[in-house]
């Protein structure tokens, strides 16, 4: 029995030693997560702070936009005005679309209207070229027309209706060839009174 104490003395004191060993080793480690965890707490509250910081900017620069005359320059009046002319901007967009959606149906029907009437005004004065084509060539085409106008000092292409001059009378019986010349009248007949008498007389 005497001899079996030293060796429960020998095992105790490993125990002890690895239970001081286990303190020694967990010590540290709590403490450093202590220290690990202080400056994430730093961290996020400096960002809690610059975000309430850049908030408070924003909501100055809107009560800064905003109309002057307010009554309240809360946060949620700020909201409240900001939401309404956010609404109003967007009806006014909302009727400017329509109307230019209008406009540009409107452009596009006088754009046409006027490429129609491009194409009725090229139309007449194709017309119009016809017209005086036929006009230059008649003259010469037409043998009445050519010796009407062969003793004219002007040529015979550019003569037109309207632009000739007036013809003395003697260019009438040339013209129409069928009259008859001018015959005088037969002399009048004398009265007899008297015939009886005069075929006794002779």
């Amino acid at each position: 029995m005497v001899a079996m104490l030293p060796a429960a003395r020998g095992d105790a004191a490993p125990a002890a030693s690895a239970g001081a060993a286990d303190k020694l080793v967990h010590g540290p480690v709590t403490d450093g997560k202590c220290k690990k965890k202080a400056p994430r707490m730093i961290h996020k509250a400096e960002r809690e702070k610059h975000k309430r910081d850049l908030l408070n900017d924003l909501f100055s620069e809107l009560d800064e936009m905003l109309e002057a005359d307010r009554q309240t320059n809360g946060k949620a009046c700020i909201l409240t005005d900001t939401t309404r002319i956010l609404r109003d901007l967007l009806s006014q967009l909302e009727s400017l679309r329509k109307e230019n959606s209008t406009l540009q149906n409107e452009s596009h029907y006088v754009t046409m209207e006027r490429n129609e009437l491009q194409d009725e005004n090229g139309v007449l004065r194709n017309e119009i070229l016809e017209l005086q084509n036929e006009l230059a060539t008649l003259p010469a085409g037409n043998p009445g027309w050519g010796h009407a106008t062969a003793g004219s000092p002007h040529p015979a292409g550019t003569v037109f209706p309207s632009q000739q001059p007036m013809q003395p009378t003697t260019i009438a019986s040339a013209v129409f060839p069928l009259q008859h010349p001018y015959a005088p009248p037969p002399p009048p007949r004398e009265l007899k009174l008297f015939p009886d008498a005069a075929s006794d007389i002779e």
